[in-house]
């Protein structure tokens, strides 16, 4: 993706409605059209720009954000890979507990790793898009956020046979621009309820699932600097207790499907 630093100051509040677990954000937008923004917008953005995208200015645009579900499963994500070190390990745990996963890939990883998303698609995992790049989407352009999601979803389909639906951004930072391009792609935007970081993972997975119940979104990551040998270590332990406890782990469309 070119033009990577893109993106003037400009004001990041978000026009989001919170309603129990997820978020309804009414835009007005272009029906059907408007994947770029005309050059007239690109270089004369009004200070409301990051809240309301300029152009196009008819019809209207509403999309759901998810953070968790009321469904019976929980979803445990994956995002930044898919990385050689990391993936295949993870691959492995779910697979000892027939367990199943969404990772939210970056295309740059994807083309590099190609056979680690074959496989984990094989195995019955959900591909999601994170992004051409790990770039905060919020300092994007609207066209450098067109090529980002297009890019990524072609990336994965010419390697799993079907594009992807959902997708989450880089640091889980959106704003009107980053949910018109997600919208305009078919892409639901899904955020998380639950964290297992890379350190301390021990105490931490311990911790999370005394409190785990079922509709939680599971943040965790399988690739650039947050994976460690303390959080494989602890997904060893913490995949089958889920399954132990009762909660199955399912796809984040499996969960979304179970509401």
């Amino acid at each position: 993706m070119t033009g990577r630093g893109a993106g003037s100051t400009v004001s990041r509040r978000r026009a989001v409605f919170v309603a129990g677990g997820s978020a309804i954000a009414g835009l007005t937008i272009g029906s059907g059209v408007a994947r770029a923004v005309d050059g007239y917008d690109d270089d004369n953005r009004p200070p409301s720009y990051r809240i309301s995208p300029p152009s196009p200015r008819s019809g209207v645009f509403d999309t759901q954000i998810v953070w968790r579900t009321a469904g019976p499963s929980v979803a445990l994500t994956f995002d930044d890979g898919p990385d050689p070190r990391w993936t295949p390990r993870i691959l492995d745990i779910l697979a000892a507990s027939d367990a199943r996963a969404t990772f939210f890939v970056l295309r740059d990883h994807v083309l590099a790793h190609p056979e680690l998303v074959r496989r984990s698609a094989d195995a019955g995992h959900e591909i999601g898009v994170h992004g051409a790049d790990h770039w905060d989407m919020t300092r994007l352009t609207s066209v450098q956020l067109d090529r980002s999601m297009a890019d990524t979803k072609r990336a994965v389909a010419d390697l799993v046979g079907r594009e992807p639906v959902l997708m989450r951004p880089p640091y889980g930072r959106f704003d009107a621009p980053v949910l018109h391009a997600a919208r305009s792609h078919g892409l639901q935007l899904i955020l998380w309820s639950d964290w297992l970081p890379g350190r301390n993972s021990a105490s931490a997975s311990a911790a999370l699932l005394a409190q785990l119940t079922p509709g939680a979104v599971i943040l965790c990551h399988d690739g650039r600097r947050t994976p460690s040998e303390q959080m494989v270590s602890a997904l060893r332990t913490f995949v089958p207790s889920c399954v132990a406890k009762g909660l199955r782990l399912a796809t984040v469309s499996e969960l979304l499907a179970e509401r």
